[in-house]
């Protein structure tokens, strides 16, 4: 095999991600970086909100963090139950020009494609995670998604709770 061969094949591979911490409990500002799709070994389609720490009450700033979300292979109520998440996620992400209309296609653009880049790509979200336990004693969070006002994306970036 050629140093060109090798050179060809990595040229043409997919890049790895960036590793993500999934966010903790708290109270965050994340600059949006990309909502993307994968599929995982064992067929399940996955979005994948990536966003950077702006500020937080409990992580470091500029942490890249992660949220997922299965969107096939699970219970038709989980399902739905994920549906409803993703549309306030996503809501709450928009640029303000898009907030007032919300449908399939600005959904869809809300996804990176080959062709183009996430809407949400650079905006700004505040997120409140809360740790809470099920009726079957096991642990799990809760996220509050919550659009920031146009006046909130300030310069600084130092952004007041």
């Amino acid at each position: 095999m050629s140093i060109a061969d090798i050179a060809s094949r990595i040229a043409s591979a997919e890049p790895m991600r960036l590793t993500r911490d999934f966010l903790s409990d708290g109270t965050h500002v994340l600059r949006i970086e990309d909502l993307i799709t994968v599929q995982t070994q064992a067929g399940k389609e996955l979005a994948i909100l990536e966003a950077s720490v702006v500020d937080s009450d409990t992580m470091e700033k500029g942490t890249p963090v992660k949220d997922m979300i299965s969107l096939s292979g699970e219970q038709a109520w989980r399902l739905e139950s994920n549906m409803r998440y993703l549309k306030s996620m996503i809501s709450a992400c928009l640029p303000v020009e898009y907030r007032d209309q919300i449908d399939g296609e600005v959904i869809a653009r809300a996804f990176a494609s080959d062709q183009e880049r996430s809407v949400l790509e650079g905006t700004l979200v505040k997120v409140r995670v809360v740790g809470k336990m099920s009726k079957n004693n096991k642990r799990y969070q809760e996220k509050n998604w919550i659009a920031m006002a146009e006046g909130d994306q300030i310069a600084g970036e130092e952004i007041p709770f």
